[in-house]
């Protein structure tokens, strides 16, 4: 919608400009069109882009000078002002209204009292900016002030994607490479697994609770081992099954916009054709000084038919659009740009091209014949037999020159026959392209809420998951802190007492009175002041040592 500011504006003064020559002309039926098309125009800026641009009503101005006339007692004066771009639109539609408001009647028969329109100072500011291209600068800078705020607004969201994305990624990693918590209590278990084999109050049912400890091979360990991993994989896929579509689809939907953006000038280029047509045809010292039109026009057509080469090869970021199948009932069919009433009733003028197979002609070739007419328009003006006292430029306006000079020009009339076919083409090939682009947008909306879905499930499962192993990893770390902390000190002495001081040999079935509260039954084995602790351990385990509260007498 703002991508339209210049092309109303350009439309503004376009017709600002020729109403005046119907008013000349004391054509009341078609002024009165052009003015109501000038006040339908002014709603537009009034109700679509002020409410936008008062936003932006303390900006600094621009500093691109704007032309304004003031009445005095010496006649019109003139200077330069500066604005930004809610108070140039704010001028533009008091000036327009305060001279537009007034109905074409009253405006001829002012004219014939001497007051013509040209020397009103409303109408003299809007055809002086049009060679400056002032109010057109002074919008596109406020249209791209605009454009870059919305867009940074939309990257911040996406960066807080791309953040929570990479942060559940690198935490992802983190844990898969230092180990997750199911690797650190395996650790504690392989340690202390002695010592658990030595003293156990239940030996029977600790050995099965261990029994991932001595079987360190099997399958099952080894998916039990992958719990951690699981959980992070699922967490990772997870915020990828999100993150990944909205990416996508938003480089996707960057490329369409901006190319509807950089393209959507060409709605300006076709009125300024038909504008610069018609100055340089007018040959008006007033507005322009002279060969400033022709530089103008020549400068326009190199621009359209630029882009129209751009567009047609898909040099623009996106494919070309004879690729895109929704613009076919555009590009490709025949069909009437405006209500196909309107071309059915068409009045044909033959003699200038203007015919119902003309209009109805695909879009881009529409614009190709637009383009041809302002290139012969410029090439006249070149050509010598013109130059002569009826083009030369002048100060002063004959009432039939527009009627004389541009009507009767096939070019310029063709054009000025045609440009409404052309514009309401345009209208609707960027509502097709922005319908394609809301239609993507919808459906990216949908696989998000899908995706999103999907990943609470899999989230879910991996809290479950996450959940049974933090049970079973607290359970584990609680039995071997109460391993730890239990044993009495004097088993641990008992341990030292029988690897330091004892050699106990082979017999049948034979006691040892260590003088302890138990007694104990050796089966072949032999310990010395070498023996590591562990193998004390390990052997103490293969005579079958049996571990009871304390206070009672172990037999075996």
């Amino acid at each position: 919608m703002i991508g339209d500011m210049n092309y109303n504006v350009d439309r503004l003064l376009r017709r600002s400009r020729i109403i005046g020559f119907f008013l000349m002309e004391n054509n009341e039926k078609k002024a009165e069109k052009i003015r109501e098309g000038i006040l339908e125009t002014i709603v537009r800026l009034e109700t679509k882009y002020i409410p936008v641009l008062v936003k932006y009503s303390l900006d600094e101005v621009s500093d691109v000078p704007v032309i304004i006339y003031y009445n005095t007692n010496e006649g019109l004066k003139s200077s330069y002002a500066h604005y930004n771009g809610y108070e140039l639109m704010k001028e533009i539609i008091v000036w327009s209204k305060s001279l537009y408001n007034t109905p074409s009647e009253e405006l001829i028969r002012r004219a014939k009292n001497g007051s013509s329109i040209f020397d009103d100072y409303r109408y003299r500011m809007f055809s002086d900016n049009i060679k400056d291209r002032s109010y057109n600068n002074i919008m596109k800078e406020t249209f791209l002030k605009i454009y870059n705020e919305a867009n940074d607004y939309q990257n911040s969201k996406i960066l807080v994607i791309y953040i929570f994305t990479v942060v559940i990624v690198v935490l992802s990693l983190v844990i898969n490479i230092f180990g997750s918590l199911k690797d650190i209590v395996s650790r504690f278990e392989d340690s202390i697994e002695s010592i658990t084999q030595i003293y156990d109050i239940n030996y029977d049912d600790k050995k099965k609770k261990f029994e991932n400890v001595e079987n360190n091979g099997s399958f099952m360990n080894y998916i039990y081992d992958m719990q951690g991993y699981l959980i992070n994989i699922l967490i990772l896929f997870t915020a990828l099954l999100i993150a990944i579509p909205i990416i996508t689809e938003k480089y996707y939907m960057d490329k369409r916009v901006n190319f509807n953006l950089s393209t959507v000038e060409r709605k300006e280029m076709i009125i300024d054709l038909n504008l610069y047509g018609l100055e340089t045809i007018i040959q008006d010292m007033k507005a322009f000084v002279a060969g400033s039109p022709e530089s103008l026009l020549n400068n326009k057509i190199i621009e359209l038919e630029t882009m129209q080469n751009k567009i047609y090869l898909g040099q623009l970021n996106i494919e070309s659009t004879t690729k895109i199948k929704e613009l076919n009932s555009l590009l490709v069919n025949n069909n009437c740009k405006l209500d196909e009433s309107i071309c059915e009733s068409l009045e044909e003028i033959p003699e200038i091209d203007f015919t119902k197979n003309m209009v109805k002609l695909g879009l881009n070739e529409l614009i190709d014949e637009y383009l041809t007419k302002s290139k012969s328009i410029l090439n006249k003006s070149q050509i010598k037999k013109y130059k002569n006292e009826k083009y030369i430029y002048h100060y002063e306006y004959e009432n039939n020159r527009f009627k004389n000079y541009c009507l009767n020009d096939s070019d310029f009339r063709f054009q000025y026959e045609v440009i409404s076919h052309c514009i309401n083409g345009l209208d609707k090939f960027y509502t097709i392209l922005f319908d394609s682009l809301f239609e993507n947008v919808r459906s990216t909306i949908y696989t998000t809420i899908y995706c999103s879905l999907i990943g609470l499930v899999l989230l879910s499962i991996s809290i479950i998951i996450s959940r049974k192993s933090i049970k079973t990893s607290n359970k584990v770390l609680r039995e071997m802190v109460d391993l730890i902390f239990i044993i009495p000190t004097s088993t641990i002495n008992m341990i030292f007492f029988i690897a330091q001081h004892y050699k106990v040999h082979s017999h049948s079935y034979s006691y040892l009175d260590l003088d302890l509260p138990l007694q104990i039954t050796c089966y072949t084995t032999t310990f010395n002041d070498s023996t590591p602790i562990k193998d004390i351990i390990k052997k103490t385990k293969s005579i079958g040592l049996k571990s009871l509260p304390w206070g009672k007498t172990i037999k075996s």
